[in-house]
């Protein structure tokens, strides 16, 4: 049985770092609080993201967006080379005033596709960046902080740019589980619903039992987890753009703040104003 779980976390803003790996321990789902890109350079292997999966090729970018589930599949021992870039949700959205950085992922959501391809020009631009970014962190130089911030802004300014003028492909997945991805997909659609268990079986017309079983059975979580999860995750990346509060409650589909506010804490160690404050 695959076990569902949040992995990895994130007290910087950002990180970006390379990784090769020749073997790798099967990868079950799992999700992040933070919005992940991974630049793909060599490798064989496959991204399943919430029921898609994707056969990776060279210089594709991977978008994985802040608490969605995902998994990899190492298909052969042959070198998997990436530059992962890890991003906190609050500083894409909050750090810069009136330039929301996080745009790029609310595409990839909205296009239902989470692996692209930019043109070779703009491929080899975003290359060099990241190539910067590794020379400028691995030795101590004066003001390495602020320009390393200078660096990673860069990147996804013109990661943005690209996708919003769209510049770029949408890749096509490889296989599709077609219930899951269904299932997902109304989650998604209907966070501010209700969204009950009954509700979503007639809505997609699977029984009860077989939809709950189903979504254990493949991601390792159970649903009603799941749909808390995405809620939470919503209602903080509306927190994120300045939504009261209480407002962001209501809209990622709690009827009741004190609810809201413990499973919050709970999630995230803090409460939603300590967000607010940072």
């Amino acid at each position: 049985m695959e076990i569902y779980e949040k992995r990895g976390y994130l007290s910087e803003n950002f990180k970006a770092f390379y990784l090769a790996d020749t073997t790798c321990k099967e990868i079950v789902y799992h999700y992040h609080d933070f919005d992940k890109i991974i630049y793909f350079i060599s490798g064989d292997v496959e991204y399943t993201i919430e029921g898609k999966t994707y056969l990776c090729k060279e210089k594709d970018f991977i978008f994985v967006p802040h608490g969605t589930l995902h998994k990899l599949n190492m298909l052969s021992k042959k070198p998997y080379e990436r530059i992962v870039i890890y991003l906190k949700p609050e500083y894409l959205r909050e750090s810069n005033k009136d330039v929301d950085l996080g745009n790029c992922f609310d595409e990839v959501l909205k296009k239902e596709c989470n692996v692209l391809h930019f043109p070779l020009t703009k491929t080899e631009e975003l290359y060099t960046i990241l190539l910067t970014y590794k020379e400028e962190i691995e030795e101590k130089k004066f003001g390495q902080e602020l320009l390393v911030q200078t660096i990673i802004n860069e990147f996804l300014i013109q990661i943005n740019r690209a996708v919003l003028q769209e510049d770029v492909r949408y890749l096509p997945n490889h296989y599709e589980n077609s219930k899951i991805s269904a299932i997902c997909k109304y989650v998604n659609k209907y966070l501010h619903n209700d969204l009950s268990i009954n509700e979503i079986s007639n809505a997609l017309f699977i029984s009860r039992y077989y939809l709950m079983h189903l979504f254990k059975k493949e991601t390792g979580e159970t649903l009603a987890s799941y749909i808390s999860s995405k809620r939470l995750a919503f209602g903080r990346s509306l927190i994120c753009k300045g939504v009261p509060i209480t407002e962001a409650c209501y809209q990622c589909g709690y009827k009741e703040y004190s609810t809201f506010l413990r499973a919050y804490r709970k999630k995230y160690g803090e409460a939603p104003k300590e967000l607010r404050k940072k």
